[in-house]
């Protein structure tokens, strides 16, 4: 069987990668592609359906390594006691994404294929489930350490969502840009600066 050909797939995988950046996804050519991996079209049909499934093939375990790391970070955070959540939930979360920043540029064409206009469907649905992991652990966050928002509950539950969607979009400048790793980590350090000091502004005294 076609799909049992050890090896086959990670070329394919692989040179998808290298034509989907050099050409976009439009133009990319799955005979090319095919070709190049020593292989025929028909094999890429067996084993991702079609263009978009190929493409996808390639991104899909960037995002999801991505979310696994984020979730963990904060369940790890979560498990902390009151005590240490207070006192350490801003140096926490600056060195917990300059871990994600890390592991951003080493996948770095990945991350930049994400963002291509044909995959904005993809890429949002990406971005919300970040939100909606960030926001399910504020949450979380809010009981352990017995605060709340402001008495405006739902402006200020709403207006948190929507920085939260801001503020992942933002982070990704840093690939949009193609900024160096080094102004990469400046870059988002300010924008987390930024962001908790709106964070805090949204809680009752």
């Amino acid at each position: 069987m076609a799909n049992r050909i050890e090896g086959v797939e990670e070329r394919l995988l692989e040179v998808a990668k290298k034509e989907f950046l050099e050409k976009g996804f439009e133009n990319a050519s799955l005979r090319s592609i095919a070709s190049l991996a020593g292989t025929s079209t028909n094999s890429i049909y067996v084993r991702f359906g079609d263009k978009e499934g190929l493409f996808e093939a390639v991104v899909t375990p960037a995002t999801d390594e991505y979310l696994r790391r984020f979730s963990k970070m904060q369940e790890a955070f979560s498990s902390l006691s009151k005590e240490r959540q207070q006192a350490e939930m801003v140096e926490y979360s600056r060195k917990e994404f300059l871990k994600l920043v890390d592991f951003m540029y080493k996948r770095h064409d990945e991350f930049t294929l994400l963002l291509s206009p044909s995959f904005q469907k993809q890429y949002r649905e990406f971005i919300r489930k970040l939100v909606e992991l960030e926001v399910a652990y504020t949450g979380k966050w809010l009981k352990s350490t017995e605060r709340q928002f402001s008495k405006q509950q739902t402006v200020s539950k709403e207006l948190y969502n929507s920085a939260m969607t801001f503020f992942f979009h933002e982070t990704f400048e840093i690939i949009r840009q193609d900024m160096s790793l080094k102004k990469a980590k400046a870059y988002l350090l300010m924008i987390s600066k930024y962001h908790q000091a709106g964070f805090l502004a949204l809680l009752s005294e």
